[in-house]
């Protein structure tokens, strides 16, 4: 009894004749129809570089809500956990700020992309809204940052902060610890 399949049979002519094309498909295509299909690989191109330069711009308002979430479970006492917290809110969007442009290098196309010569040519795509809110959401986190920091007391916010003359500021309620 032979258990094994002999596929040898099936040719690649022979499976495209018991096939049918589905609905649509054409075997052969002119020179008009490669043209409109390298433009809507271009235009698929330049949708997919900005769908994914949005996914980079919004990384820091993505990451916020959890910073705030570890903020407010640290406290706001002076600690050692809640000054490592508040460090951390305020470095990781500065950093970002200075690597400006490392997070959006690989979605613009590079010098050897754009040439004509190589017959597919990558499009250019505006990523100005896109840099102005990573730009915008990583300051945010610089701000809340700074409220933290604010919280805890360790901004100079009064005038008695700087000056040694000045009456300090009185706080109307006191917590009991």
């Amino acid at each position: 009894m032979n258990r094994y399949l002999n596929y040898s049979s099936l040719t690649p002519q022979k499976l495209s004749e018991k096939i049918p094309d589905p609905s649509g498909f054409r075997q052969k295509r002119s020179a008009s129809s490669k043209s409109s299909s390298n433009a809507a690989t271009q235009e698929n191109e330049s949708y997919l570089r900005s769908k994914k330069a949005w996914d980079v711009a919004f990384g820091p308002a993505k990451s916020l809500p959890m910073q705030v979430i570890m903020c407010w479970m640290s406290g706001s006492k002076v600690a050692i956990f809640s000054l490592l917290m508040t460090g951390m809110v305020l470095l990781s969007p500065i950093k970002a700020l200075f690597s400006f442009s490392d997070a959006f290098k690989h979605l613009e196309p590079s010098d050897s992309d754009l040439q004509e010569d190589s017959g597919s040519t990558s499009p250019r795509v505006d990523l100005t809204p896109q840099k102005l809110a990573f730009i915008c959401f990583n300051l945010a986190g610089v701000l809340f940052g700074l409220y933290r920091l604010t919280i805890m007391g360790l901004l100079p916010t009064t005038s008695s902060d700087w000056l040694s003359y000045a009456s300090p500021k009185l706080f109307s309620e006191y917590s009991s610890p």
